[in-house]
């Protein structure tokens, strides 16, 4: 199963974000999903090393192919890298365009499947 095959960055639906009030809504719901989401990357970013080695650890434990398992970790550690220092215009315009491609792409079969698997729902 290809686990990090999905195009969309995060699974973000039209009728969650439209529940927000998008962008421009007046109580800024979008916007503060926004500022919550970069503070969250933030956090996984510092902690990317970590994260891809568990990645490494669990795909080599389940290939047996230490080259696919490195290829894995890198993917995962390219992903979680920041664009900027936190709260920075760059770091900001990638958390949006995150959020936008989020919205766009509608490839997310990879992410439905493992829901409805594991938890009986998509």
């Amino acid at each position: 199963m290809p686990l990090f095959s999905e195009r969309a960055p995060f699974k973000l639906t039209q009728d969650y974000w439209d529940v927000l009030g998008g962008w421009n809504s007046a109580e800024g719901l979008g916007v503060k999903f926004c500022q919550m989401f970069e503070m969250a990357f933030a956090c996984a970013s510092a902690h990317a090393d970590e994260i891809a080695t568990i990645i490494e650890a669990a795909v080599l434990n389940l290939t047996m192919n230490p080259r696919e398992a490195k290829l894995a970790g890198d993917g995962v550690r390219e992903r979680l890298q920041m664009r900027g220092s936190p709260n920075s215009r760059a770091q900001k315009s990638f958390v949006m365009q995150l959020v936008e491609a989020s919205l766009v792409l509608r490839d997310r079969t990879t992410y439905d499947m493992l829901q409805k698997v594991m938890n009986g729902y998509q």
